[in-house]
C-alpha cells in the first residue's frame, strides 16, 4: 500500500525500477516480457460488473477493457481488467504507478515519464502492434478519467 504522500516522484522511482526489471527480462526474450505482464496482470483485484459500462470501456483496443476510476481525498484510485492477460498486464504496470496521484499530476506530469518508459525499455518491442499500441490507448483513457476529475 502507498503511503498517503504518494507523489510524482514516486511514479518516476517505479517507472525506473519497472523499466530496468523490462530491460532484464528483454535480454531473456520477450517472451519473458510477455511472462511479466502476465504476472502483473493477476495481481488486479476482481472487477465488478457493474463497472462495465460504456463510460469506462476502453476504445481502441482489440480486447473488451474497462477502466473505472474514483476520487479520495483528492488522489486517484483506478482499477481494470480486460480479456486478454497481457493487456491486464499492462493496466496493473498503469495502475500501480498513477494510482494515489492527483488528479492534475496525472493531467499535467505524467505523460512525460511514460513516454521515457516506453523509449528507455523499448516495451513495444515484445508486443504485436495492436498490444503495444494499447499501451498508449489505455494510458491516454486513464488520463481522460483523471481530466474529468479536474472538469467537475
Amino acid at each position: 500500500m502507498k503511503s498517503d504522500s504518494y507523489n510524482i516522484q514516486n511514479l518516476e522511482d517505479y517507472l525506473t525500477k519497472t523499466g530496468n526489471e523490462f530491460i532484464q527480462y528483454r535480454k531473456n526474450g520477450y517472451e519473458f516480457v510477455l511472462k511479466n505482464l502476465v504476472e502483473r496482470g493477476q495481481t488486479l483485484g476482481v472487477f465488478p460488473d457493474v463497472w462495465k459500462t460504456k463510460s469506462n470501456k476502453v476504445v481502441g483496443c482489440s480486447a473488451k477493457v474497462y477502466i473505472n476510476a474514483t476520487l479520495v481525498n483528492n488522489k486517484v484510485f483506478f482499477v481494470g481488467t480486460s480479456e486478454s492477460d497481457i493487456t491486464r498486464g499492462l493496466i496493473a504496470l498503469l495502475v500501480n504507478g498513477l494510482n494515489q496521484l492527483t488528479p492534475t499530476q496525472i493531467v499535467n506530469e505524467s505523460e512525460a515519464y511514460f513516454n521515457e518508459f516506453v523509449k528507455n525499455t523499448d516495451v513495444k518491442f515484445s508486443m504485436t502492434i495492436n498490444r503495444a499500441n494499447s499501451l498508449g490507448t489505455l494510458y491516454q483513457f486513464m488520463k481522460k478519467k483523471a481530466q474529468e476529475f479536474l472538469n467537475s
